[in-house]
């Protein structure tokens, strides 16, 4: 799969991330044990793994739990920032779920949102 995006050591071995494509909606987390034996390979961006962020989580939890964000806004005014991961949600749909970071960096709250399907159909 290449270079990973992202690399680090943790306690039961080293974790790689691949997140596929600027644009992607899927990101490989890439797990080892502590002899360097590949123990998983696992599609993280998915409600499953969203529903495990929680509140006062570090930048790290994050990355270690999801992997890079696609983008990251900071919001000077609100002295937060938001990492941003493109996802397919339960329907299909392609989604934004955003990670908020105050400004001690922990996670202050979390939302999805659909992307504008740009079709000029309204309900």
């Amino acid at each position: 799969m290449g270079e990973p995006a992202a690399a680090w050591d943790a306690p039961a071995g080293p974790a790689w991330a691949y997140p596929r494509g600027h644009l992607g909606v899927a990101t490989f987390l890439v797990r080892f044990d502590s002899s360097g034996k590949l123990t998983s390979i696992e599609q993280v961006l998915d409600e499953e793994h969203f529903a495990r962020i929680k509140a006062d989580m570090t930048y790290d939890d994050v990355l270690h739990l999801i992997g890079p964000p696609f983008q990251s806004m900071t919001f000077s005014n609100l002295k937060e920032v938001s990492w941003d991961y493109r996802f397919r949600d339960y329907w299909g749909y392609i989604s934004i779920f955003s990670a908020i970071f105050d400004e001690a960096g922990r996670v202050k709250r979390t939302f999805r949102q659909r992307e504008n399907i740009g079709n000029g159909h309204h309900m």
